[in-house]
């Protein structure tokens, strides 16, 4: 029954997530209080570097490291053999050294901050989307928002990781679209595969980005981090043509030192 559900739904529904994934009230919105949550010290109001960080970029910044940490521990077809919960020390230290860049005087890092850039979402850290068959009692409560009722381990796993239900739109007679959404970053792909196994789960998708854009990358060095970050531009709807470089080096004390930028001009007008 599910297989063929999935070889009947699958074209469609990729269209849908496309058009979904340029919805940034579903999908950039992460919940501060679970940001808050999750880091601890590193967000606290009294320390006055911290708090002049917005709690938009705070959150931007806890998914950037979340999603660095998983890349730099493995590649991407390796993800769902990682843990769901994402080695906290490693994403807060990486968050740290993210800050430390951001609220640093060093050179060009104002341009960081116009460019605004941020890692590219090829590892999903923030939520996936489900096709729910309402006709079961998993996927009637889904599409209302509800866990209530539902299956014990749906239950469990929408606890333990600090899920949220989104419902958003009916699907056909049987069908209803919901997005499941992660209230703090965390290996998504290591829950949506065992998610899509469960009663009343016709199909879940991971959100994948739509067009090319900026990343960050960091590399562990012995006295510290080094830290490149990437501005693409120009005809990015598949793979942009230019690209810019800046690169800064962290030491353990969180100092920042700027090293080079490099690569194509930045037209003045961008």
């Amino acid at each position: 029954m599910k297989s063929n559900l999935l070889t009947s739904l699958t074209y469609q529904f990729f269209g849908i997530v496309l058009v979904l994934c340029l919805n940034a009230d579903i999908f950039a919105q992460t919940s501060i209080n679970g940001v808050s949550e999750f880091t601890g010290s590193l967000f606290s109001t009294s320390d006055n570097k911290s708090s002049s960080i917005s709690s938009i970029e705070k959150a931007k910044f806890l998914e950037d490291a979340t999603r660095i940490v998983l890349r730099n521990q493995q590649d991407d077809n390796t993800l769902a053999h990682l843990p769901i919960q994402v080695d906290q020390a490693a994403v807060e230290q990486t968050y740290a050294v993210l800050t430390a860049i951001y609220q640093s005087d060093a050179k060009n890092t104002a341009s960081l901050s116009t460019f605004q850039i941020h890692t590219t979402p090829t590892i999903t850290v923030d939520g996936f989307l489900v096709l729910v068959d309402i006709e079961t009692q998993n996927g009637r409560q889904l599409s209302k928002g509800l866990v209530k009722d539902t299956d014990p381990i749906l239950q469990k796993m929408i606890k333990e990781n600090n899920l949220s239900i989104v419902p958003q739109r009916t699907w056909d007679e049987q069908h209803h679209l919901v997005y499941i959404k992660a209230e703090t970053p965390i290996n998504i792909k290591a829950i949506a595969i065992p998610f899509s196994t469960l009663d009343g789960i016709a199909l879940s998708e991971l959100q994948k980005p739509t067009k090319d854009g900026g990343d960050i990358q960091i590399k562990i060095q012995e006295d510290g981090w080094n830290v490149k970050y990437f501005y693409k531009f120009q005809d990015c709807d598949h793979e942009c043509k230019k690209m810019h470089v800046w690169e800064y080096h962290v030491d353990q004390l969180f100092n920042v030192q700027f090293i080079k930028s490099y690569g194509d001009q930045i037209p003045s007008n961008t």
